[in-house]
């Protein structure tokens, strides 16, 4: 019997070696993640992550760029061929050069930490990274928004001293659960116990939301749209109404920000800075609509925050962009979202300012023929 199990035996170890290679390469990743397949699930970032490092691998990328932020660099409303690494792949005419866009909606600076502490642990460097930053998150949290929306679980596995120095803030961002119920609650313990420590080793099991997602948008079943609402902010009537809202107030509050490590904006950005300070690392504060929100950008209090702001990453060894005045207004879809005219815009000014780009070693690891695996190719420009 023993002989018999042998060749099913060997076909799964196959299976398991060799699944993340034959997965159809926008199945996981198209230009950006997808945020409908991230915000149900975060652990699924690790599938992205596990497929961008086939990538580097098997084409032996050497100069590539990272992205990571939140809505903006994630590039809404716009879909995936109206972002930021679509339109900078497009900018280089002399060569072709990957952009890695791994920004979520609502991430924040706390996320991006995890994710870099991630990017580590799973031996990819980042050679050339850009960070998206918006003024909201200086604002002080009174709790809202947590400043770790994503990955707190990740948080507590990789560094549990900045879990620890934050844990407080987290609790009472903490938006409670309907699950409260013992017999949930315990059912839910089960569950993620036999995700993240039983199933997550089985790739099949670790790509489900990826077939299922891809297989509903090959069939026309997809319910959902990763396009929004690309329309400038001036044939929308509604926003005006909408920004006096008090998250929208409080985003853009003139209360003065604390620029040390008692804000855990700073305290992150201080560690995401440490651990990039011998990369090629790009900050930009994002743009803001001046006329939509004119109410509040030239109050004195809200100038004299962006004054701190830039004089915090004056004395850092990395590159840091303002861009607060850079946009005309009619390149907004809102307050602080861009059309993708305005995307493509952004991605020239970036590029200008990351380059000359950072070269590492190449990333040892399996090496399979992308002809094989039908994974796609650079881009390649004519």
């Amino acid at each position: 019997m023993g002989n018999a199990l042998a060749p099913t035996a060997v076909l799964l170890v196959l299976l398991q070696l060799l699944f993340p290679y034959l997965v159809p390469p926008d199945m996981v990743y198209n230009y950006r993640v997808d945020f409908d397949l991230i915000k149900n699930r975060p652990a699924n970032i690790d599938v992205v992550l596990e497929q961008v490092k086939k990538e580097i691998i098997n084409e032996g990328l050497t100069d590539y760029v990272i992205i990571l932020g939140d809505s903006v660099a994630y590039s809404g409303p716009g879909g995936p061929e109206e972002s930021l690494a679509y339109y900078m792949e497009l900018v280089p005419k002399d060569r072709p050069v990957r952009v890695f866009n791994l920004a979520v909606p609502a991430m924040q600076t706390g996320d991006i930490y995890v994710m870099l502490l991630k990017l580590k642990e799973m031996g990819i460097p980042t050679p050339n990274l850009i960070i998206n930053l918006i003024y909201a998150g200086f604002v002080p949290r009174t709790p809202y928004p947590s400043i770790v929306m994503w990955l707190e679980d990740e948080l507590r596995q990789l560094d549990p001293e900045a879990y620890a120095k934050v844990k407080h803030q987290l609790d009472a961002a903490r938006i409670p659960k309907p699950d409260a119920a013992a017999t949930v609650a315990l059912e839910k313990r089960v569950n993620d116990y036999l995700e993240k420590e039983l199933l997550a080793g089985i790739a099949p099991v670790r790509y489900r939301d990826f077939l299922v997602d891809y297989a509903q948008r090959k069939t026309g079943t997809k319910k959902t749209d990763e396009k929004g609402d690309t329309r400038p902010w001036t044939e929308k009537p509604f926003l005006k109404e909408l920004m006096q809202q008090w998250e929208y107030q409080n985003a853009f509050s003139d209360v003065p920000f604390p620029m040390d490590d008692t804000s855990y904006q700073v305290y992150f950005l201080d560690r995401i800075i440490e651990l990039t300070k011998d990369q090629n690392t790009l900050f930009f504060l994002a743009a803001v609509n001046q006329k939509l929100m004119e109410g509040n950008v030239r109050k004195p209090g809200y100038q004299a925050n962006l004054k701190l702001v830039d004089r915090y990453f004056a004395g850092k060894p990395v590159k840091f962009l303002n861009l607060e005045h850079e946009f005309p207004d009619h390149l907004f879809a809102d307050q602080i979202h861009l059309i993708p005219e305005g995307y493509s815009r952004l991605a020239q000014i970036l590029w200008e300012n990351l380059e000359p780009l950072k070269t590492v070693p190449p990333v040892p690891g399996l090496k399979l023929p992308w002809s094989v695996v039908g994974c796609r190719s650079s881009v390649v420009r004519e």
